[in-house]
């Protein structure tokens, strides 16, 4: 995995969102850091290894989640005992209070995170905005901080639209390059490492669609792109998106638009 960390100078005053030092997959020896008063801003801070977290008067000991910590409030993490990895910012800013309580993202909570690659990308955009330019874009930094809140918020309400598992993505994108050409349940499950059974029902979940109506989706929608070209006869276009037979084609392709294919191409 990627790492980096990053400081600059405090803020002047009066932005809307400053992000004053961020680093990803930082390792550390076995420490406990302990800030009675914070440092002056927020920190968004993801913990991948077991520490012990002080929320409240409470500590507690746990790994894989996010913690953030608003201005001003005390900031007890570590483990004395062990090396321990994390990815976090310190940001400020009028704008960011407002991004949390829109997302009603909570704060001095441990959250977990299940999948960290969604905070991850973020903090390499911001840090790709703030040191790849000689001026830092403020709309696009603050832009990209938005955008984090609200995909981590996402991910956190899991099945309304968390972050999709890695062996889903890697199905959907074979499917997406390979949807003209003949493909069985039994591969696709076989490149998710599942049982054909399972694989459909997760696929589903996620996607939104059985595997095979996902398939049929998509060469129905590039079969309507291709019919506006009256330079491809209709057994062209069908062949093109899978099908030798035109009927079976046709069928498929009415009750997806309503209407036949040569009956949608009149109507372009």
């Amino acid at each position: 995995m990627r790492y980096f960390k990053h400081f600059r100078g405090y803020p002047d005053g009066g932005e809307q969102c400053y992000v004053r030092a961020l680093g990803l997959n930082e390792r550390m020896p076995p420490a406990v850091i302990d800030r009675p008063r914070g440092k002056g801003d927020y920190l968004f801070m993801y913990f991948y290894d077991s520490v012990t977290i002080q929320t409240g008067n409470e500590l507690v000991r746990d790994a894989g989640v996010l913690m953030i910590w608003p201005p001003g409030e005390r900031q007890h993490y570590g483990n004395q005992h062990e090396r321990w990895r994390h990815s976090w910012i310190h940001a400020s800013g009028s704008a960011i209070g407002a991004f949390l309580s829109e997302s009603a993202l909570p704060m001095n909570t441990m959250l977990r995170l299940e999948h960290p690659a969604v905070l991850e990308r973020y903090i390499t955009e911001l840090y790709n905005e703030i040191t790849a330019f000689r001026t830092e874009d403020t709309v696009i930094t603050e832009n990209i901080f938005h955008t984090m809140i609200r995909s981590v918020a996402r991910e956190l309400r899991g099945a309304e639209g968390g972050f999709m598992p890695e062996y889903i993505l890697r199905v959907r994108e074979h499917v997406e390059s390979h949807y003209t050409q003949p493909l069985s349940i039994a591969d696709l499950a076989a490149i998710a490492n599942l049982t054909p059974a399972h694989f459909g029902t997760m696929y589903k979940r996620h996607v939104g669609l059985a595997p095979v109506a996902h398939i049929i989706e998509l060469r129905m929608l590039e079969a309507s792109t291709l019919l506006a070209n009256r330079n491809m006869k209709i057994r062209d276009v069908a062949a093109a998106v899978g099908y030798e037979d035109i009927y079976h084609f046709s069928k498929l392709f009415k009750k997806r638009f309503g209407k036949s294919p040569r009956a949608y191409r009149g109507s372009e």
